[in-house]
């Protein structure tokens, strides 16, 4: 913009030394002399001369705005002759509204003894809309009145115009500039800051007064410049050149940032950057993120190898042992390969146990079954099965239960002996020497809410220690032992066995009943696992109550009349016999499509007005056909000749889930029996379910 002011300005100055001259020449034209006609008449012949000579538009106007001469270039804008011009008004030639508009205030100033420059839009007949400079100078008479103007014109469109685009961009430049979301800082050749817009100067945390003058040098981190030295060459040189940098910021810390350097004109270095802290975090987090996906991958690549290990052990017991009890007569070697049977089932199934107790946690459905327990005996009866175990293997295994354990408490004792199974199991398979001791003790709870109502002072943190002589184990490795999926050792994990969820598990358990689980160990020096729960307070139950806690056997039920549908022929044949020793009928259907084939040709009477000829449904969930959901729907909506509408139904099935339970609950069934089923569990589920009708259990 500069430039083009200086060219104009400089095109002015000419225009107005030959103005000078025209006007010095008419001033001698007006002079009176001898022969003052002729010698005026030669003077105007050399004024036109001059008018010829120049290349801008001239005309001479007098008093009444009246053109008196005027030149060639003059003539040929408006396309007419000399006649058509001179003698006429400029009202006549530009059109009175023009003239009034933008040459009549110009021309007064200037018929009032004023030089005036002027430069404005014209519409030109031939040329249409233009932009012209306009200079109006006064021609003296003798007695220094004005007797007109001489009126020079320059088409300046081109110029006006680049103008024009140059002030638009510097006034964009400058709102960019001045709130632009990118930080801007201008230096000069040797890169010292001279200005930064208000983004630059939020960004590093700087004053304009602290950031100019600086060097640009001075705001990167040094082991930015040791690692890409700054490339001011390739920048004088017209190349932008772009880069991540660490910028230092008014604070002392160090901002990355996304920079690029770029030339402009001849002197100014334009350097612009953005912050990229937001983006190095989440870049950051993608990294861990990854890694922690791949890490659990591994882990689970791991757990899968040893969980298989651990499922086909007992698997491969199971089908050995079944074929020795086919080959041997004698009954004493049948019955001892029958009980390996058993315990290879137990173990597949307490695996099983653990890896839906694992779901549960991490799908946060994990629930707690608190009743009120006697606390020394639960916990002798947990330890009790591992005695024999320490003692075949040369270990001793102490049960010391402090005086201030309450004597009754209400909590999960399921849950408080898997922990404790969970410790004793680890602590014995992990000593060879020595022994390992069970100590427990209890304080009072401060006031606080419990996992299944409110304490106040009232409750006990039972504090369970289970302490051994073992390996022990590294402070540095200590951490691991809660994660799922993972083991320590997986070399002893494949000697000693496990899959590396019990504690996992454990601690979840606890943490869940209102304590924690914690250990102190070194290598070499054995273990201590300690785990608090919360024992709400609860009273000895009286002889009613203790009665109808006590278990209940099928053969305690009144008979009953059973419909088993269920697919799996093993089951089927494993229920029957179950429930025909302790005297109930069982009729069997092997799907939803037959119950009512097996209702009518079962040959049983109504047992009473409502037309149902039996108690109970036994109704397995997932089979071909109609599946135990839609049966039970079927039952409840419409009826099947033999079932009344209201018959209590058991899902009878291998899912164990939380949210499985719900959904059978909702489909109409009453109450819900995992699979494998004991005739402990069974006989508890129906008497609660024939005893109330339609009540809820599971």
């Amino acid at each position: 913009m500069d430039a083009a002011h200086e060219r104009l300005m400089r095109d002015n100055a000419e225009l107005r030394a030959r103005l000078n001259s025209l006007t010095d020449e008419l001033a001698a034209a007006k002079a009176p002399r001898q022969g003052e006609r002729d010698a005026e008449g030669g003077i105007m012949d050399r004024f036109r001369a001059t008018l010829r000579a120049s290349g801008d538009m001239m005309a001479f106007v007098d008093q009444d705005y009246v053109f008196q001469a005027v030149n060639d270039v003059y003539l040929k804008a408006y396309g007419r002759s000399r006649d058509e011009i001179v003698g006429r008004t400029i009202g006549e030639l530009l059109g009175e509204a023009a003239f009034d508009d933008v040459v009549k205030a110009c021309l007064d100033r200037c018929l009032r003894g004023e030089e005036v420059h002027d430069e404005a839009w014209f519409r030109h007949p031939a040329f249409g809309r233009t932009y012209r400079a306009v200079t109006y100078r006064p021609v003296l008479e003798e007695d220094g009145s004005v007797g007109g103007c001489i009126v020079t014109s320059r088409d300046i469109t081109e110029r006006k115009l680049a103008l024009d685009a140059l002030t638009e961009s510097e006034r964009r430049y400058r709102m960019l500039f001045e709130r632009g979301a990118e930080g801007v800082m201008l230096m000069d050749r040797e890169m010292r800051i001279h200005e930064a817009n208000p983004r630059a100067l939020e960004l590093l945390a700087f004053s304009f007064s602290d950031l100019v003058g600086r060097r640009y040098h001075d705001l990167l981190h040094p082991e930015d410049i040791r690692a890409v030295p700054v490339r001011l060459d390739a920048v004088l040189s017209g190349e932008t050149v772009r880069i991540e940098r660490r910028l230092k910021r008014g604070t002392g810390d160090y901002m990355p940032a996304d920079v690029s350097a770029t030339l402009i004109g001849e002197s100014i270095v334009q350097l612009m950057f953005v912050d990229m802290s937001e983006r190095k975090r989440m870049e950051d987090a993608l990294v861990r993120a990854r890694a922690a996906a791949e890490e659990a991958s591994r882990v689970k690549s791991d757990f899968l190898a040893r969980i298989s290990h651990e499922v086909r052990t007992p698997i491969a017991g199971i089908l050995a042992m079944t074929e020795m009890a086919a080959k041997t007569t004698d009954a004493t070697e049948r019955a001892r390969y029958f009980e390996m049977l058993r315990q290879s089932g137990r173990v597949l199934l307490e695996l099983v146990d653990d890896i839906l107790d694992l779901s549960k946690i991490e799908a946060g459905r994990l629930e707690l079954a608190p009743r009120v327990f006697e606390v020394r005996d639960a916990i002798l009866e947990q330890t009790a099965p591992f005695q024999h175990l320490a003692l075949e293997k040369g270990l001793s295994l102490a049960v010391e239960i402090g005086c201030d354990v309450p004597e009754w408490g209400r909590a999960d004792p399921a849950r408080l002996g898997q922990i404790v199974r969970n410790l004793l199991s680890n602590a014995i398979k992990f000593t060879e020497h020595g022994g390992v001791t069970v100590s427990v003790d209890a304080r009072p709870a401060s006031e606080g809410r419990g996992p299944f109502e409110p304490i106040g002072h009232c409750g006990h943190i039972l504090h369970v220690t289970v302490r051994d002589t073992g390996i022990g184990i590294p402070d540095d490795k200590q951490h691991l032992l809660y994660k799922s999926f993972s083991q320590l050792a997986p070399a002893l994990s494949s000697v000693r066995g496990g899959t590396g969820l019990g504690l996992a598990i454990s601690k979840q358990l606890a943490e869940k009943m209102g304590g924690n689980l914690w250990l102190e160990s070194r290598r070499g020096e054995g273990s201590a696992f300690h785990f608090t729960i919360l024992l709400c307070p609860a009273a000895r139950p009286d002889d009613a109550a203790a009665s109808a806690a006590a278990p209940v056997r099928l053969g305690d039920l009144q008979p009953l009349r059973m419909l088993l549908v269920e697919d799996n022929e093993l089951v089927r044949i494993y229920m029957e016999d179950m429930l025909t020793e302790a005297g109930h009928c069982c009729v069997l259907a092997t799907d939803g499509d037959r119950m009512a084939e097996a209702c009518a040709s079962c040959g049983l009477p109504p047992k009473d007005g409502s037309g149902s000829l039996f108690d109970v449904v036994l109704m397995d969930v997932n089979m071909p056909g109609m599946d135990g959901l839609a049966a039970t729907r079927l039952i409840r909506e419409a009826g099947i000749p033999g079932l009344s509408r209201d018959i209590p139904v058991i899902a009878f099935t291998a899912y164990a889930m939380q949210g499985d339970r719900d959904r059978f609950l909702a489909a109409g069934m009453n109450a819900h029996l995992p699979k494998p089923v004991s005739s402990g569990d069974l006989a508890r589920v129906l008497a609660e379910v024939i005893g109330c009708g339609t009540g809820i259990s599971s």
